[in-house]
């Protein structure tokens, strides 16, 4: 997709994830390497990395203070979402260290982490931002005293990595509503793909198609042929789906993985629905995690 194009449809699906879209314009790559030199650096004055220097988490009172703790750690998500990956990960790491001087206020960094960057209900949702907590907590199972625990970091740790922005994500097959078998990549084609893992009876995949379905530009953008919408259920069953997928936009392409290697062969991890991603037509990940 052209420069262009990607900032394009970032605003056209309304509410893209900054992840999606901050490293596709000239402004976004200075503000990434002054961010790195200053990690590299002997100095850092601002930013997340030192977010949290002025906090003293052996005060009980600080880790007490749900409302206080929680808002800070809003307001420190939402400079992970435009740091540079390296600062983003000083950042964590260096939090992580602090917040390590009291049990309990390790623990409940944590669990706010948790529920604001790996719970996908979240509006902050990014398990890109939430892998180094999870690579920090590996690192020293010690400290929170969970051993048991690892397997299941380790996997999230796995699952996260997955398809994320820059890698090939994986093609696969499924079953049209008219029956026929179709591939996610379609040679020739230089049509980006907006894909979209969904399921028949999910409230919010609901209200995500109704915004699709009067977005003007994306409309435009599929009838000229810069733009494939891509709907696949991958759950069994059939017959709701064949129901529900008879009344979306004929111009959708709309399947269901018949094969179920979705879930069976783990090449996508829908934890929830909708799941979005956003594809060159070669299927490099542009966009993992996109909200509608």
């Amino acid at each position: 997709m052209k420069a262009v194009f990607r900032l394009w449809i970032c605003a056209a699906v309304a509410a893209v994830t900054f992840a999606a879209c901050k490293n596709n314009d000239s402004g976004g790559a200075v503000a990434s390497r002054a961010d790195s030199a200053e990690v590299h650096g002997t100095e850092i004055s601002s930013g997340p990395a030192t977010f949290w220097d002025n906090v003293d988490f052996i005060n009980p009172a600080i880790v007490s203070d749900s409302a206080m703790v929680e808002q800070k750690f809003a307001d420190f998500a939402a400079l992970l979402a435009g740091a540079d990956p390296e600062l983003r990960d000083y950042s964590v790491r260096r939090l992580l260290a602090r917040a390590a001087a009291s049990e309990s206020a390790y623990s409940r960094i944590l669990e706010i982490a948790e529920h604001y960057l790996f719970d996908p209900a979240s509006p902050m949702y990014s398990e890109e931002d939430y892998i180094p907590f999870i690579e920090y907590r590996l690192a020293h199972p010690k400290l929170g005293k969970e051993p048991e625990n690892v397997e299941k970091l380790e996997y999230s740790l796995e699952m996260a990595g997955k398809n994320t922005p820059g890698s090939q994500a994986p093609d696969f097959s499924f079953e049209t509503r008219s029956g026929q078998m179709r591939s996610l990549m379609q040679p020739g084609s230089k049509a980006e793909i907006l894909l979209i893992f969904y399921g028949p009876d999910c409230e919010r995949c609901a209200e995500a198609v109704e915004r699709l379905r009067h977005n003007v530009d994306i409309a435009k953008a599929i009838a000229g042929g810069e733009l494939r919408v891509v709907m696949v259920y991958p759950g069994d069953d059939r017959e709701q789906w064949l129901s529900h997928a008879a009344g979306l936009p004929s111009e959708w392409e709309v399947g269901i993985d018949a094969n179920r290697r979705i879930d069976r062969d783990e090449l996508y991890w829908v934890r929830a629905t909708p799941s979005v991603y956003i594809l060159t037509p070669s299927l490099t990940v542009l966009g993992k995690n996109v909200a509608l």
